[in-house]
């Protein structure tokens, strides 16, 4: 725990010591831009002479970012001038000048004022007047900084999406994105949280793969899926596949609710240090198509980018197995789900789709997946595994309890076995001491096989 927070203090203290050294060097672009443009005494004939600090020899999120893209000193600029309103908004109090001869703040200094003009967030227009004063020439130059091609736009860095057609493009206000603000200042990840607005959920675990049991031909074909997460890229360019085979790899796992379908999931996720994030159906059966195309691409956009593995649970409904409704928007959820479907048939990254029906495939949805797993339920051997590793350290077993025999005799999934190892442990707390009773595992469990629908 405390190497942990050791390496988050350094972490923080080295960024803050370079966004220290780019907070001056910005006041210096600043305040010789006004200098200049007020004709006042000056060290310097142009900004342009203002070289940005040099960050070769430090390894602080801050840096690293600068350096992985190799920053100009116009997009160094243009980083921590969206970055001043989240550390030293007082940097940017000089643009609150006013015009005497307007009574306004000048026009040349560009940015928006917010929060009853307390605050000013720097614009393109900003940018620009620091960098180009009246130049013409770099003043459009500057414009490829917000084009779709620019990394700034492609990796998601500023956000520029609020922009309406035909509006100039330099009035768009330097806003990063939620994940960069939080990396470029504690270094921690950002991790984007479930809403109306993004219906997905990332899924994680604190588990490893020894905790999971399945039967042998199932982590066989798992080991498949897990092999192009590793390769994948590699087999693609590396190895000249990409023309050959359609981009990205879709995987569906198919069982019993409980038998580990989720859980292998999150394993494959952990394990390779990609984020999985479940996509809400139920949300977005909610929505007309109009919507659900909208927060699907911005799922699947940032998916792609940021190599997201892509989970939907219950996806029977997806193949027709489950009855398809009219929302309360008078869109048929068959009509979002196969906006879905096509999004998944194009994603270039890991979509795994996890689904309860059991019966025979046909040819054609076959040919939908690289990947159709099953997950049985675990035959009794596992079921004892099962029993064995998720009973409480803490519990004894009453001399009565034959957990072999229970799990020959007791068709249970994982999950199932896990309801019951809570429903006898909760007993056993209630009674005030730590013995599991051979009674209340079998009243647990014919509530599992009562809610399943099936007979003790």
């Amino acid at each position: 725990m405390n190497a942990t927070r050791i390496s988050s203090s350094t972490l923080i203290r080295s960024n803050a010591k370079d966004l220290e050294r780019e907070l001056a060097w910005l006041s210096l672009v600043i305040d010789t831009r006004l200098k200049l443009f007020f004709g006042q005494e000056c060290n310097y004939s142009s900004v342009l002479e203002l070289s940005p600090p040099n960050l070769d020899n430090s390894d602080s999120p801050y840096s690293r970012l600068v350096l992985h893209y190799k920053m100009s000193m116009a997009e160094r600029l243009m980083l921590i001038l969206g970055l001043a309103p989240h550390i030293r908004p007082k940097v940017l109090d000089v643009f609150f000048s006013r015009n005497s001869s307007l009574d306004r703040i000048f026009t040349e200094f560009g940015g928006e004022l917010v929060r009853d003009e307390k605050e000013f967030i720097p614009t393109g227009e900003t940018l620009s007047f620091l960098l180009s004063g009246n130049d013409l020439e770099f003043r459009i130059g500057l414009q490829t900084l917000f084009e779709p091609e620019h990394f700034f736009t492609q990796h998601h860095i500023f956000d520029f999406g609020w922009r309406p057609a035909g509006y100039p493009i330099l009035k768009a206000p330097l806003r990063l994105k939620d994940e960069y603000s939080t990396y470029l200042t504690s270094g921690n990840k950002y991790y984007t949280r479930f809403s109306l607005e993004f219906p997905a959920r990332r899924l994680e675990t604190e588990l490893g793969w020894r905790d999971i049991v399945l039967n042998s031909k199932t982590l066989t074909m798992v080991q498949e899926v897990d092999n192009w997460i590793k390769h994948g890229y590699a087999l693609q360019h590396d190895w000249g596949m990409a023309s050959k085979l359609r981009p990205g790899y879709r995987a569906l796992f198919f069982g019993a609710p409980g038998t580990g379908k989720t859980l292998t999931t999150k394993l494959l996720g952990k394990s390779s240090g990609h984020d999985i994030y479940e996509i809400s159906l139920p949300m977005l059966v909610s929505l007309n198509l109009k919507e659900a195309e909208k927060k699907l691409g911005l799922i699947f956009e940032q998916a792609e980018y940021k190599q997201w593995i892509l989970y939907f649970d219950d996806a029977d409904v997806l193949f027709g197995k489950k009855e398809h409704p009219t929302n309360r928007l008078g869109t048929s959820a068959s009509q979002v789900f196969a906006y879905i479907l096509h999004m998944i048939d194009n994603f270039q990254g890991l979509a795994i789709l996890a689904a309860d029906f059991t019966e025979t495939f046909d040819k054609v949805l076959s040919r939908n997946f690289e990947s159709m797993i099953y997950f049985p339920i675990p035959g009794p051997n596992e079921r004892f595994k099962l029993w064995e590793q998720n009973l409480p350290k803490s519990a004894q077993l009453d001399k009565d309890v034959n957990l072999r025999l229970i799990a020959k005799e007791y068709e249970l999934s994982g999950g199932e076995i896990l309801s019951t190892i809570r429903f006898v442990s909760l007993r056993a707390l209630e009674r005030g001491h730590n013995m599991i009773r051979q009674n209340d595992l079998l009243v647990g469990i014919r509530k599992e096989l009562a809610k399943a629908g099936r007979r003790a």
